[in-house]
């Protein structure tokens, strides 16, 4: 499985007031990979299940990232936060920390330098950190 279909296999996530998709992807020149991430926020009104925003951005993946070998254990470990996040976001019914966010702010690249980081929870715990998307959690 290369780079793409990885991240493509992690999308989408979906909880009942927050929803994560990558729609579109190219190559891009030197190994590059473009993604479009968009974060769709949800709300409910008279009953049923609205759109509230819609953001989209486009994220570029070095190939230096992409030819790490702990990049599938990023992409799952990122995956697992990145649920449990929308999870406790629906489960809160709170979308005041996420409605302000663009969908690069979901992306912690950086999490790869660190060396420790071996598996998918390594990474899971690295990205629920306050400075990283744990900041997004009701509490």
């Amino acid at each position: 499985m290369d780079a793409l279909e990885r991240l493509r296999a992690a999308f989408p996530i979906e909880s009942e007031m927050v929803s994560l998709e990558l729609p579109e992807s190219r190559w891009e020149g030197e190994g590059a990979l473009v993604t479009t991430l968009r974060l769709i926020l949800w709300e409910q009104v008279d009953g049923r299940r609205m759109v509230r925003d819609i953001k989209e951005q486009e994220i570029r993946w070095p190939k230096a990232l992409l030819d790490e070998p702990r990049f599938p254990a990023f992409v799952e470990g990122w995956r697992l936060a990145l649920a449990e996040v929308c999870a406790a976001i629906s489960e809160a019914g709170d979308l005041s920390k996420i409605e302000v966010r663009m969908p690069y702010d979901l992306v912690f690249m950086d999490a790869l330098k660190l060396k420790r980081a071996q598996s998918a929870d390594d990474f899971c715990e690295l990205h629920l950190r306050p400075g990283r998307l744990g900041h997004l959690l009701p509490g």
